[in-house]
């Protein structure tokens, strides 16, 4: 009779158990499923903004600006509501504004690029060609004056341009998400546009402690714990002049995939003990 109603008591435990844990991946998932909500909410209040900017200011540069600017407010304080409701964690060594030069970084998820825009004011995006077939971000993509990826040669041509006038531009080397479990593969093109230019790479190394939003994974498949994130400001390297281009821009892409990899695998997911509420501030 005793080992009965020990039997049942574990039983009971186990199934009370069981149910605080769908409980709890419950409220994960309604609090995720928020944080998609407000970012598409966001993207169309962009868009919305964009047209507003050009009935209410006539110079081009003036529009973009001015619309950078909403976009880097708005990605910051949607990263602040994921901290606060517990869906996100994010750390940034040594943030700081970069105003000019070509920002590289790897790319393990989708919201790589949202978490650079919150940290600055006003950066050019490279981004994939595919968005341009979504007619809302087509439009964003046009009045941000972001840059396809979508023509390599009108890309370097038009990221070339960019850096010579003192632009800071962003782009992904490896032109799309990092495969799960592997170290990134850089394109030729960064060092490309890199060596033409002849400005200064800013690297980011962007850590994430879970494979969710990674390639092949579906946004459903959300995870029972927090993700967190880690955004690594790193030194900036200088292009050294070469007579022959080829060399150079295969051995620059060689070098920056190097620094990646050996970043990624010599440092650890962040850590929950040490990583703040909120993210630090860059500074100005």
């Amino acid at each position: 009779m005793r080992g009965k109603t020990t039997h049942h008591s574990i039983g009971c435990l186990g199934l009370i158990g069981h149910v605080e844990q769908t409980a709890s991946h419950a409220w994960r998932v309604v609090r995720v499923a928020t944080c998609f909500v407000l970012f598409g909410l966001g993207c169309v209040g962009l868009a919305i903004s964009a047209y507003w900017l050009k009935f209410t200011l006539k110079n081009r540069q003036t529009q973009v600006l001015q619309l950078r600017d909403y976009t880097h407010r708005l990605a910051k304080h949607w990263l602040q509501f994921c901290v606060r409701v517990g869906t996100v964690r994010i750390e940034l060594d040594n943030p700081r504004a970069i105003t000019n030069g070509l920002i590289v970084a790897n790319h393990p998820s989708l919201v790589d690029v949202v978490w650079i825009l919150a940290t600055q004011p006003n950066i050019c995006c490279v981004l994939k060609g595919e968005l341009e077939n979504n007619y809302l971000f087509r439009a964003l993509i046009d009045n941000l004056d972001y840059v396809s990826n979508s023509n390599p040669e009108q890309l370097l041509a038009e990221g070339v341009k960019r850096l010579r006038a003192g632009e800071a531009l962003l782009v992904f080397p490896e032109a799309t998400r990092t495969e799960p479990g592997q170290p990134p593969k850089f394109h030729l093109g960064a060092a490309e546009l890199a060596i033409r230019s002849q400005v200064e790479i800013h690297p980011i190394v962007i850590h994430a402690s879970d494979v969710y939003l990674s390639k092949h994974l579906p946004l459903y498949a959300i995870p029972n714990r927090r993700l967190d994130w880690r955004l690594c400001f790193c030194p900036s390297l200088e292009v050294v002049q070469t007579a022959d281009p080829r060399h150079a821009r295969r051995h620059l892409t060689q070098q920056m995939q190097a620094f990646f990899t050996q970043a990624l695998r010599h440092s650890q997911a962040p850590d929950h003990s040490t990583v703040a509420h909120e993210p630090n501030q860059p500074e100005n």
